[in-house]
C-alpha cells in the first residue's frame, strides 16, 4: 500500500511539474485494487534504439534532469518530509539485506566498502530532502 500511495500522490501532484509528455498522466485509480490507470507516453524503449555509448549517456542524463525537476516540484507535506528524512537511515539499514542477497558474488573488500558507505549514511547529518522516487535506471 505504501508504494501505491506514493505512486498515486506522484501522479496527482508531482508529474504535472515534469511537463506534458515527460511522464504518464493519471486517468483514474482504485486503491482497493492497488490499480492506477495511466496514459501512454510517446516514444520507443531505449533498448530498441541500438544506441552507442554517447546515446546511452544521453538516456541516463534525461532521468537525472527529470529528477532535478521533481525535487523542485514543491514543498513536501508532513508525511513526505518524514519519509524523506528517514530515507538515509533506511538505506543504511538495507545494506545487510542487499549484502545477503549478493551472497558470494562480492569479495570481502567489496562487502566492507558497502558497510563503510552504510556507516557514512548514518553520520551524514541533515540534508535537503525531496520526494522519494525510484532510481530511474533504464533496464537494458
Amino acid at each position: 500500500m505504501k508504494f501505491f500511495t506514493r505512486e498515486s500522490r506522484a501522479y496527482r501532484h508531482i508529474v504535472p511539474a515534469l511537463g506534458h509528455t515527460r511522464a504518464p498522466h493519471l486517468i483514474d485509480s482504485r486503491a482497493q485494487d492497488l490499480a492506477l490507470l495511466l496514459t501512454a507516453v510517446p516514444g520507443t524503449p531505449a533498448k530498441e534504439l541500438g544506441l552507442d555509448a554517447a546515446g546511452w549517456r544521453t538516456v541516463h542524463q534525461q532521468p537525472g534532469a527529470l529528477c532535478a525537476r521533481l525535487h523542485e516540484a514543491g514543498v513536501l507535506d508532513r508525511g513526505d518530509r518524514v519519509e524523506a528524512e528517514a530515507s538515509l537511515p533506511a538505506a543504511a539499514d538495507g545494506a545487510e539485506k542487499y549484502l545477503a542477497r549478493a551472497g558470494n558474488r562480492l569479495n570481502q573488500d567489496e562487502q566492507q566498502l558497502i558497510w563503510d558507505h552504510a556507516a557514512r549514511l548514518r553520520r551524514v547529518g541533515p540534508v535537503p530532502v525531496g520526494y522519494i522516487h525510484g532510481d530511474n535506471q533504464p533496464i537494458h
